[in-house]
This record gives structure tokens, sequence and C-alpha cells, in this order.
């Protein structure tokens, strides 16, 4: 909760930047048609706003994943209530050996556009959701064979609104002869 609440202060220090930025790129457009500012210094002027811009674009990036992540541990301790999902439901835990482990993927992954990513016995979503949240562009297929877990993720991706998400109840042996899963994927 304190990561999301930095995070959502950050988005406001980005967004005050970027509407600095944009009014000062206006003042100049302004007085370029004056002659007052020379066509460099308003380049350098816009260049400043996109940056500002892409730095605000960024910060939402990250206080939605921040918020995302927080709403699926909350999601995980309160299905794990009803239904064996996993023996880890602290707070620590969930962040260390459930999202930092899932996200030490992106070693390797580094977040391709467009990825396709099957998540073979995905269990409560690991590594699969923690990578679908923090890449949001990446096609993402979540395969488990234990329907109160598959019912779990379909709720967490439904929640999150997470999209290009698909969750398949059936098992590895299964989905391996399946045509339209067999050889379609970037990662497994």
């Amino acid at each position: 909760k304190l990561a999301a609440h930095a995070q959502q202060e950050a988005v406001a220090a980005a967004r005050a930047r970027a509407q600095q930025a944009s009014d000062e790129e206006q003042r100049y457009r302004d007085l370029q048609g004056t002659g007052a500012v020379s066509a460099l210094a308003h380049e350098q002027i816009k260049a400043a706003a996109d940056a500002a811009r892409a730095q605000l674009r960024a910060a939402e990036a990250q206080a939605a994943a921040a918020l995302n992540a927080s709403r699926y541990a909350e999601l995980l301790v309160e299905w794990n209530q009803k239904f064996n999902l996993t023996a880890i439901t602290d707070t620590r835990g969930i962040e260390i050996k459930h999202f930092l482990d899932s996200l030490s993927v992106l070693l390797a992954l580094r977040c391709p556009p467009d990825a396709r990513l099957i998540d073979v016995g995905t269990g409560a979503g690991f590594p699969g959701l923690p990578l679908k949240i923090v890449c949001p562009q990446l096609r993402l297929t979540l395969v488990e064979a234990t329907g109160k877990k598959a019912d779990f993720c379909r709720a967490v991706v439904e929640e999150l609104g997470l999209k290009h998400v698909q969750v398949v109840k059936a098992r590895a042996e299964e989905i391996g002869h399946d045509a339209a899963h067999r050889e379609q994927y970037d990662w497994a």
C-alpha cells in the first residue's frame, strides 16, 4: 500500500512537470510567431515537453502496476481463505516469494513487444500474472489443471482489467497436443 501511495505521488509530480512543460511549450510557440524565440529554442522546449510527457506515461504505468499488484495480493489472501491456492499468504512472503521471484524472469525476457508467453501449471497465476502486470503488452496464456485455481486466475484477470490474457483449464499434456497452443509461444 505504501508503494502504491508513493507511486501515486510520483504520478502527481510527473503530471505537474508535464503540465508545466506543456505550458512553457505553448508560451514559446506563441512567442515564436513574433520572432522573439528562435526555432532552435522552440525545438529544445518541445523536446523537454515531450520528455516530461514520456516520464508522466512511465510514472502512470508504474502506479497502475503497483495498484494492480496490491489488489492481486489482496485477492490471493481472500481466495486462499476459501481454497488452498498457496501456502504463502503473508505480505512479505507474497512480495518476495511470489512477485519478486516471478519478475526475476525479466532478466531474460526483457518484455519484448507483443511477445506470447504460456505459463503451464500457473497455480495462482505465478509467474504469468505478475509479468503481465509489469509488461502489459505481453500476450499471456495461463494453463492450470485445477478448476478453482483457474477460476481464481480468471477472477484476477477480470478484476484487474488485464487484456490479452487467456486462462485455460487443462493439463500440460493436453495443451501440448492442441494445435492452437503447440509451438505458438515465444516463451514458456
